[in-house]
Protein backbone atom coordinates (compact mmCIF):
# COMPACT_ATOMS: atom_id res chain seq x y z
CA UNK A 1 0.00 0.00 0.00
CA UNK A 2 2.77 2.21 0.63
CA UNK A 3 4.20 1.91 -2.75
CA UNK A 4 1.04 2.18 -4.07
CA UNK A 5 0.50 6.00 -2.21
CA UNK A 6 4.15 6.71 -3.12
CA UNK A 7 3.26 6.24 -6.75
CA UNK A 8 0.25 8.50 -6.51
CA UNK A 9 2.12 11.20 -4.71
CA UNK A 10 4.02 11.19 -7.54
CA UNK A 11 1.93 11.71 -10.04
CA UNK A 12 -0.17 13.91 -8.43
CA UNK A 13 3.35 16.30 -7.63
CA UNK A 14 3.31 16.46 -12.05
CA UNK A 15 -0.27 17.67 -12.16
CA UNK A 16 -1.29 21.16 -13.11
CA UNK A 17 -3.32 22.53 -10.43
CA UNK A 18 0.14 21.39 -8.57
CA UNK A 19 2.16 22.79 -10.74
CA UNK A 20 0.03 25.85 -10.49
CA UNK A 21 -0.13 26.29 -6.66
CA UNK A 22 3.85 25.90 -6.86
CA UNK A 23 3.79 29.07 -8.84
CA UNK A 24 1.56 30.88 -6.68
CA UNK A 25 4.25 30.76 -4.11
CA UNK A 26 2.75 28.25 -1.70
CA UNK A 27 4.97 26.00 0.21
CA UNK A 28 5.10 22.48 0.12
CA UNK A 29 2.98 21.74 2.71
CA UNK A 30 0.09 22.86 2.14
CA UNK A 31 -0.04 21.91 -1.51
CA UNK A 32 0.71 18.26 0.10
CA UNK A 33 -2.62 18.72 2.64
CA UNK A 34 -4.63 20.94 0.26
CA UNK A 35 -4.37 19.38 -2.80
CA UNK A 36 -2.38 15.99 -2.98
CA UNK A 37 -4.16 14.73 -0.24
CA UNK A 38 -7.53 14.97 -0.71
CA UNK A 39 -7.03 13.42 -3.92
CA UNK A 40 -5.88 10.39 -3.11
CA UNK A 41 -7.56 9.78 0.47
CA UNK A 42 -9.93 8.04 -1.61
CA UNK A 43 -7.37 5.37 -2.84
CA UNK A 44 -6.32 5.11 0.80
CA UNK A 45 -9.91 4.36 2.32
CA UNK A 46 -10.38 1.58 -0.48
CA UNK A 47 -6.99 -0.10 0.18
CA UNK A 48 -7.63 0.06 3.83
CA UNK A 49 -11.03 -1.14 3.73
CA UNK A 50 -9.96 -4.12 1.68
CA UNK A 51 -7.14 -4.93 4.16
CA UNK A 52 -9.08 -5.61 7.08
CA UNK A 53 -10.55 -8.39 6.20
CA UNK A 54 -8.08 -10.35 5.67
CA UNK A 55 -6.00 -9.01 8.60
CA UNK A 56 -10.07 -10.22 11.16
CA UNK A 57 -9.03 -13.93 8.74
CA UNK A 58 -5.55 -13.60 10.34
CA UNK A 59 -6.76 -13.01 13.78
CA UNK A 60 -9.31 -15.65 13.56
CA UNK A 61 -6.55 -18.16 12.50
CA UNK A 62 -4.40 -17.30 15.04
CA UNK A 63 -6.63 -17.60 17.80
CA UNK A 64 -8.50 -20.91 16.36
CA UNK A 65 -4.94 -22.51 17.33
CA UNK A 66 -4.26 -20.42 20.04
CA UNK A 67 -2.04 -18.28 19.04
CA UNK A 68 -4.01 -15.29 19.14
CA UNK A 69 -5.64 -13.40 21.97
CA UNK A 70 -5.91 -15.21 25.10
CA UNK A 71 -9.68 -16.13 26.72
CA UNK A 72 -10.78 -13.35 28.77
CA UNK A 73 -10.90 -11.32 25.13
CA UNK A 74 -13.13 -12.38 22.72
CA UNK A 75 -12.40 -12.71 18.97
CA UNK A 76 -14.25 -14.71 16.02
CA UNK A 77 -11.46 -17.06 15.82
CA UNK A 78 -11.82 -18.13 19.83
CA UNK A 79 -15.28 -18.05 19.57
CA UNK A 80 -14.98 -20.62 16.74
CA UNK A 81 -12.62 -22.77 18.47
CA UNK A 82 -14.71 -22.92 21.77
CA UNK A 83 -17.89 -23.69 19.67
CA UNK A 84 -15.89 -26.65 18.25
CA UNK A 85 -15.44 -28.41 21.95
CA UNK A 86 -19.09 -28.72 22.13
CA UNK A 87 -19.23 -29.55 18.10
CA UNK A 88 -21.05 -32.58 19.16
CA UNK A 89 -24.41 -31.53 21.41
CA UNK A 90 -24.39 -27.84 20.27
CA UNK A 91 -23.04 -27.64 16.47
CA UNK A 92 -25.04 -24.29 15.92
CA UNK A 93 -22.80 -22.80 17.52
CA UNK A 94 -19.62 -23.06 15.45
CA UNK A 95 -22.20 -22.32 12.07
CA UNK A 96 -23.21 -18.92 14.27
CA UNK A 97 -19.86 -18.05 14.90
CA UNK A 98 -18.60 -18.80 11.35
CA UNK A 99 -21.72 -17.06 9.50
CA UNK A 100 -20.23 -14.17 11.96
CA UNK A 101 -16.89 -14.86 10.46
CA UNK A 102 -17.96 -14.81 7.12
CA UNK A 103 -20.77 -11.78 7.32
CA UNK A 104 -18.15 -9.11 8.84
CA UNK A 105 -15.38 -10.00 6.06
CA UNK A 106 -18.69 -9.60 3.57
CA UNK A 107 -19.36 -6.51 5.05
CA UNK A 108 -16.25 -4.86 4.79
CA UNK A 109 -15.28 -6.46 1.25
CA UNK A 110 -19.12 -4.76 -0.10
CA UNK A 111 -18.72 -1.79 1.69
CA UNK A 112 -14.70 -0.88 0.29
CA UNK A 113 -14.91 -2.67 -3.07
CA UNK A 114 -18.12 -0.85 -4.25
CA UNK A 115 -19.65 2.07 -1.41
CA UNK A 116 -16.18 3.52 -1.03
CA UNK A 117 -14.78 3.36 -4.30
CA UNK A 118 -17.87 4.58 -5.75
CA UNK A 119 -18.19 7.38 -3.13
CA UNK A 120 -14.55 8.02 -4.16
CA UNK A 121 -13.63 8.13 -7.50
CA UNK A 122 -13.74 11.28 -9.51
CA UNK A 123 -13.50 9.57 -12.66
CA UNK A 124 -16.76 7.80 -12.29
CA UNK A 125 -18.33 10.85 -10.77
CA UNK A 126 -17.39 13.23 -13.85
CA UNK A 127 -19.30 10.62 -16.42
CA UNK A 128 -22.55 10.84 -14.54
Amino acid sequence: MARQVRNLTLSYREREFVLASRALGENKFKIAFKHVLPNISGIIIVQIMMTVPSAIMYEAVLSAINLGVKPPIISLGSLITDASENLQYYSYQVLISALALVFVSLAFILLGEDGLRDAFDLKSNKEN
